[in-house]
């Protein structure tokens, strides 16, 4: 797969890649979890659960940056009850040893992990404020 993670076919594309896995990350943050149970629950019962149906579906040409996304995830830096993003450093050497040479399509997927990775440290500060009683 290395090298071939980010062609760019237009801008278009892009937002479209962008969009795609944003998308998959935050059904993924909301559901993942409980999406084997949704899926024996669909497969045991005539009706398909509402979150099965609202899943979307990540193309392979994305699978390189999800599976680094998540490859990714121990390197972020911890500290003081925080959680800092993945740094450069790390993605940099993931692409390296994955092939991806290419100084476009390196700062294509590194947008796009900067991208998740937001959305990601977002949802962790939201579910890491104290509740409100």
């Amino acid at each position: 797969m290395g090298g071939r993670c980010c062609r760019r076919r237009g801008a278009a594309r892009s937002g479209e890649r962008l969009g795609k896995l944003i998308e998959a990350l935050r059904w993924s943050l909301e559901w993942g979890e409980q999406a084997e149970w949704l899926a024996e629950l669909a497969a045991e019962g005539d009706v398909m659960p509402a979150a099965l149906v609202r899943q979307p579906d990540l193309p392979d040409r994305l699978a390189f940056v999800w599976g680094a996304f998540h490859d990714l995830r121990d390197e972020r830096p911890l500290g003081f009850g925080a959680v800092g993003a993945i740094p450069w450093s790390a993605m940099d050497r993931y692409a390296r040893r994955s092939g991806l040479a290419d100084h476009d399509e390196f700062a294509r997927f590194a947008s796009l992990l900067r991208a998740m990775d937001a959305v990601w440290l977002a949802w962790m500060r939201e579910k890491m404020k104290p509740v409100q009683q």
